[in-house]
């Protein structure tokens, strides 16, 4: 989680299997998105953004995330690489 002026980003990160938009996980992480403000009340006033890295995606699970308007980064040994466009405006919660 990172927290810059008036908005907080939640990064969950999918590094021990592949990303996958049907697996119960991700589902699991919509819903955890969706109470962030209940289980950090100091950030309620906060936009929040969501962001998913991963290594390997599966059936363009990383290009559907972008259209629910999650950041995409793509993780390839110890860095990562932004997989949005430059005019990308990420969904707030």
């Amino acid at each position: 989680m990172g927290i810059a002026d008036d908005q907080v980003l939640a990064l969950f990160r999918e590094t021990d299997r592949k990303f996958q938009e049907t697996d119960r996980k991700w589902k699991e992480t919509l819903q955890r998105m969706n109470q962030f403000r209940t289980w950090l009340p100091r950030s309620a006033d906060n936009r929040l953004h969501g962001a998913v890295a991963w290594l390997t995606a599966e059936a363009g699970a990383e290009v559907r995330a972008i259209t629910k308007g999650w950041l995409s980064i793509h993780g390839n040994g110890g860095s990562g690489r932004m997989m949005n466009t430059d005019d990308f405006l990420p969904r707030v919660w």
